[in-house]
């Protein structure tokens, strides 16, 4: 599955976690795996990105396109049910 923007490379900083490599993409966006330093242990680390709808803006941020608001409050919904 083709995305509009390429995934996190290794070493990237997500708040306190670090990407290791990607795990996998699907439609609702890249799985990673990482490192937790707070825990000190593995972890997975879920990339909200909707394909077609965000874009990837300055870095390692995600913004919704221009015309996708009700598709991307629809899209955070249905991701938020996957729990």
């Amino acid at each position: 599955m083709k995305q509009q923007s390429e995934p996190l490379v290794a070493g990237t900083k997500v708040s306190a976690y670090q990407v290791d490599g990607l795990l996998s993409i699907s439609a609702f966006g890249f799985v990673y795996s990482g490192f937790g330093p707070t825990a000190d242990q593995a972890v997975v680390i879920v990339e909200f990105f909707p394909e077609g709808i965000v874009e990837r803006v300055a870095d390692i941020n995600v913004a919704c396109r221009a015309g996708y608001a009700d598709a991307f409050d629809e899209a955070t919904n249905r991701f938020a049910r996957l729990g």
